[in-house]
């Protein structure tokens, strides 16, 4: 459970924020959790969406943005609930530590390290949730994680490998690279037929990644197959974001149905850009869901 708690206001914070902290057993010390509450919180009459999301130094406040950015979420959900176009959510953002990479990767990459991420989805799955659940009126049946970069790696590995636990997944901009694009192989590795199929939005900004080094491994034969040679015209972060969403589609997943893959046009790897598109993001991933 939480090991303290505060309200938290001021920067460039729109709404009603409480600021907790979670002394973990599965990462050894505390991790900063914040927590922005709908503007007309009812927990006595309605059990809310929760939207999980990683890197929470970066969502709501210039102060402890990476590099002074922010995503303007609290902005964002806010002029979407006023138009109608999402519910009203409790949005949980979990503060990243010194080892991001390895809390938000589940296998080593030969050139990064990392491989700790099993350690953080436990402490995301047996801490933070029950810590939020027991302490907000949430909806359980109504849960969505969402993370970029490297958090949009992790989001997509603990969905797949808990497929029933998240009503939606949104893995932008993921690091769907790393590992020689593992997770893709993961996805195809996964029984995952009969399980629940959560919504999922993943993307790839046209400006992101330099390398085009190598093409689009198919699927053969149920398994990714080899990777061709040489260039395509398509960056390779793109190639293999690309390979994450054609496994999901062979693993029953529909295209515009529970499905949404996006390229953005001119997008880079950064707060302004994901910002730019959370209009777009959360209105799919929250689609059906209500107080």
């Amino acid at each position: 459970m939480f090991s303290s708690t505060h309200p938290l206001q001021g920067g460039t914070l729109t709404g009603r924020f409480v600021r907790h902290q979670i002394k973990s057993q599965h990462l050894g010390g505390e991790r900063g959790v914040t927590v922005r509450l709908p503007d007309n919180y009812d927990p006595e009459n309605k059990a809310y969406p929760v939207v999980y999301m990683h890197d929470g130094q970066n969502l709501f406040d210039r102060r402890t943005g990476f590099a002074g950015q922010e995503w303007h979420v609290d902005e964002v959900v806010a002029e979407l609930t006023s138009q109608g176009l999402m519910p009203e959510c409790v949005l949980v953002a979990i503060d990243n530590g010194p080892s991001r990479n390895s809390d938000y990767s589940h296998v080593p990459d030969k050139d990064y390290g990392g491989g700790k991420g099993q350690i953080y989805e436990k402490f995301l799955l047996d801490e933070v949730l029950p810590a939020v659940e027991t302490e907000y009126s949430i909806n359980p049946k109504n849960r969505v994680l969402l993370g970029s970069s490297m958090g949009g790696l992790v989001t997509l590995a603990i969905g797949m490998a808990h497929p029933g636990l998240f009503a939606a997944l949104g893995p932008m901009s993921s690091s769907a690279w790393w590992a020689d694009g593992q997770i893709a192989d993961q996805i195809m590795k996964t029984p995952l037929e009969n399980a629940p199929k959560p919504r999922i939005w993943i993307d790839m900004g046209t400006e992101e990644g330099q390398d085009d080094n190598f093409g689009t491994r198919p699927v053969v034969g149920g398994a990714m197959g080899e990777r061709p040679q040489g260039g395509n015209g398509v960056q390779d972060v793109r190639d293999r974001t690309r390979e994450a969403a054609t496994a999901l589609l062979h693993k029953g997943w529909v295209l515009d149905e529970n499905l949404r893959y996006h390229e953005p046009l001119g997008a880079k790897h950064d707060e302004h850009s994901w910002s730019q598109r959370l209009d777009q993001v959360l209105p799919w991933l929250t689609q059906g869901m209500s107080t």
